[in-house]
């Protein structure tokens, strides 16, 4: 070989290595971007004002779920909305409103409906004989087809057809794969489904979605106040399974909710609204932080929806200090630098 030859292949060999470095660099170094930064944002007694989403533009959340509840009596199975008694911003109405409200601050919008049970129960634990849960599911498909034909109109970006309902597809899920057929039929957008933390992997259907939808309440320490390193320990045993799932499935994993009380012991039993425990701001901030360490640059992972957010100046007067909001909280900075990094 001569001396212009071996020139030419080592210059081209420097090159190929150049470019095979720039690729790990690239695949190495953690990415934010094109994630769901979104908020849970509670629907009020009345509807949204103007402003309503104001407080999320310092969070830099780009996304909102919007919740419209349905009620089920647990003795009869009956499943209703839309009443006359319920507040206005889970209405027909007051959805519309938020929706629109939504695309003025240049926000995208997942409609998610949940359905609140009158003896305030689990709506995983249902538990009907065969003719109740045939009357519950005929409610359920009135009420979901009707947010879904509503979320097509609205031209919502994503719908989730149901939060938490394992009792149901356990008891039959032959319904649930017809549900989502009636879903496509009218509703042009992806779609998802909230899975509880502790049955998601018994969903039978993740791959006739769009997303693996996951209510990420998960115990990840029997700590009072474990360091945000304990808590990427934690995630581990999870975040193998949520690879797996979302390699078997080929679909990502999008975690529908995911929060922490403001409390020592947070992320013992995080799915507990209410506890005793003693108020603890960076026992929140380091659990958010854990979990954003954890999973948000991960390519198979989707981003997720916090749980919650309130519109100022209503129910989160109301709200316990030690809530779930970072409103407010040394948590708040600590969405708001990852959702930055989102955008």
């Amino acid at each position: 070989m001569n001396k212009h030859l071996r020139q030419q292949l080592l210059l081209f060999l420097m090159k190929l290595s150049i470019s095979f470095f720039l690729v790990f660099l690239l695949l190495a170094t953690p990415s934010f971007a094109q994630k769901i930064n979104g908020v849970n944002f509670v629907a009020e007694k009345s509807l949204i004002q103007a402003n309503g989403f104001d407080d999320l533009k310092p969070l830099n959340a780009k996304w909102v779920a919007w919740i419209p509840y349905a009620f089920c009596e647990v003795q009869s199975g009956t499943l209703q909305h839309g009443l006359a008694w319920q507040w206005a911003g889970e209405k027909k109405e007051g959805t519309e409103k938020a929706i629109a409200l939504a695309r003025e601050n240049g926000l995208k919008v997942m409609l998610k409906p949940h359905v609140w049970m009158s003896d305030n129960s689990f709506t995983g634990n249902l538990d009907f004989d065969d003719k109740k849960w045939k009357e519950w599911q005929v409610g359920y498909t009135d009420y979901i087809i009707q947010f879904a034909r509503l979320a097509e109109e609205n031209k919502v970006e994503l719908f989730c057809l149901g939060t938490e309902h394992y009792a149901s597809i356990s008891c039959d899920n032959a319904y649930w794969f017809e549900l989502i057929q009636k879903v496509r039929e009218v509703y042009n957008g992806k779609i998802t489904y909230a899975a509880n933390w502790d049955s998601y992997h018994k969903i039978p259907f993740w791959n006739k979605l769009d997303y693996i939808g996951i209510d990420a309440y998960f115990p990840l320490s029997e700590k009072a106040n474990p360091s945000v390193s304990e808590l990427e320990s934690g995630w581990q045993k999870w975040k193998s399974d949520f690879f797996n799932l979302s390699e078997t499935a080929g679909k990502p994993i999008l975690f529908t909710e995911y929060g922490y009380r403001c409390t020592e012991f947070t992320c013992t039993n995080p799915w507990i609204d209410v506890t005793d425990d003693s108020y603890c701001e960076s026992c929140q901030s380091d659990a958010l932080q854990a979990m954003y360490n954890s999973f948000w640059a991960e390519g198979w992972f989707a981003g997720g929806f916090l749980w919650k957010w309130f519109e100022q100046n209503k129910s989160v007067n109301y709200e316990s200090r030690k809530s779930y909001s970072p409103k407010g909280k040394v948590a708040e900075n600590v969405v708001s630098e990852v959702y930055q990094q989102t955008n």
